[in-house]
């Protein structure tokens, strides 16, 4: 396969990832505002924020694989029944971490909902720990098909399932008046799903592994110069503890983590305004940052497992910066056009149609330069991929004094997006200069 054939596969990868977003994200919008306008808001809160929990739980146990995998998969692929190996080694080891972490997750889930005052049956909780183990398997043969470029079989799998298990939320919204026990139901429904499509998927791994497709045989793999057979494991587990940091670093100031905390700063009012305000911003944002996925990390990986030089990079960057403006402007003028427009979402006021404006600006200004950082990520930077993080742990120092002193409230809920945002576009505009200086790398167009 040479590099055009390499950029064709990029291209359909997102283009894929494109079809599987537009029909996830607008149905659980949907399904949050139903949800917001027909359970109380206990409840509504008591969904809201275990379903926060679950999610933030498997990030900050994920050792890194999210951006290792794809960085890794094609040098593994390299080696004779390395795909295998991997993808074995990588089932066996989330299995063994979900199996040590669900109990965990539970005490950890009944602590802070007792610390909120959130009234929360042990049952549910269970029901909770069932969706968490199921969620850690999704998403990992989530990535391991998308870091080999099979898109499209996950995500027309993905898909079918998901349009199924939404036509049971809403009958099951329009059919029950039991307002917790519609909770339970909500979580048996995706466990279900979730396991059809596990079922599913590991009976695509047998013709993943016969994909001879991104095997180099005209050049190993750079890192594999020195030992063709040798599994570069050490390097893998390296990489994925240092991306475990970052993605642990910057989990703090993405929503799971922020409905609890503004749950305790402010109350479950301002908390669950805020989690529709940035649900409604994560539709646009994320319609651009869930398009690209893991490609651009699996694109520069399988460049650098390629041995191509900077030539290559610049041409791969240039598509990938391409890709992001075609999504994220246009995002742009429609979010404007809601905002003037006078839409207005279920329970809201001026301070969630503000907070939405402000959210959905920040989010795609910082997908528009995410891509320097998958760059520095890739070529094992860290040194660059600390300074970066930097303000990150200023802001989290900051949070500290803010608190203990009680200056929270005086400051505010918008004055907390604000500060939290305006961090992470610092560190990611620092990522781009970086990048610029030591790739050549601009955000332009370039002829192939």
């Amino acid at each position: 396969m040479n590099t055009e054939q390499l950029f064709k596969n990029f291209h359909n990868a997102i283009n894929w990832n494109a079809f599987l977003y537009v029909i996830q994200k607008g149905l659980f919008c949907f399904s949050s505002f139903l949800l917001y306008k027909n359970l109380s808001v206990a409840t509504f809160s008591l969904w809201a924020n275990i379903n926060c929990f679950i999610f933030l739980f498997l990030l900050w146990i994920d050792f890194g694989f999210r951006k290792s995998v794809p960085r890794y998969a094609p040098e593994f692929a390299q080696i004779k029944n390395g795909t295998k190996k991997f993808v074995r080694g990588l089932i066996f080891f989330q299995l063994t971490v979900l199996a040590i972490a669900t109990p965990l997750f539970f005490l950890l889930a009944h602590f802070f909902l007792k610390q909120v005052h959130i009234s929360c049956p042990p049952s549910l909780l269970f029901f909770a720990c069932g969706l968490f183990f199921v969620e850690g398997m999704v998403a990992l043969v989530r990535l391991v098909f998308h870091s080999y470029f099979w898109n499209k079989q996950f995500n027309l799998l993905s898909s079918v399932v998901l349009l199924f298990q939404m036509i049971c939320v809403v009958a099951l919204i329009y059919t029950t008046d039991i307002d917790k026990k519609t909770v339970h139901i909500l979580f048996f429904i995706k466990i279900v799903a979730g396991v059809f499509i596990l079922g599913a998927s590991v009976y695509m791994l047998r013709f993943l592994y016969k994909d001879k497709t991104y095997c180099n045989k005209k050049k190993p793999a750079l890192s594999l110069t020195k030992g063709v057979n040798k599994l570069p494991t050490k390097k893998f587990i390296q990489h994925s503890g240092v991306m475990w940091a970052t993605s642990f670093t910057k989990s703090l100031t993405e929503r799971n983590f922020l409905v609890p905390l503004f749950t305790v700063w402010f109350g479950p009012g301002p908390a669950s305004l805020f989690k529709l305000a940035n649900d409604a911003a994560l539709f646009f944002q994320r319609v651009a940052i869930k398009t690209i996925g893991t490609t651009d990390t699996s694109l520069f990986a399988h460049l650098e497992a390629r041995g191509e030089g900077k030539k290559s990079l610049a041409v791969a960057f240039s598509k990938l910066a391409t890709k992001l403006t075609a999504l994220c402007i246009p995002l742009l003028g429609i979010s404007l056009f809601v905002f003037c427009s006078g839409y207005r979402l279920p329970g809201n006021t001026p301070l969630t149609s503000t907070l939405f404006l402000t959210l959905v600006i920040c989010y795609l200004l910082h997908v528009l330069l995410s891509a320097y950082e998958r760059i520095l990520e890739v070529k094992r930077k860290y040194r660059m991929l600390f300074i970066i993080y930097l303000p990150y742990i200023a802001l989290l120092g900051s949070c500290f004094f803010l608190f203990h002193y009680g200056l929270v409230s005086s400051i505010g809920l918008l004055g907390c997006i604000g500060i939290i945002h305006g961090v992470r576009l610092v560190s990611v505009s620092i990522a781009a200069q970086i990048a610029r200086a030591q790739f050549g790398v601009r955000f332009r167009r370039r002829s192939t």
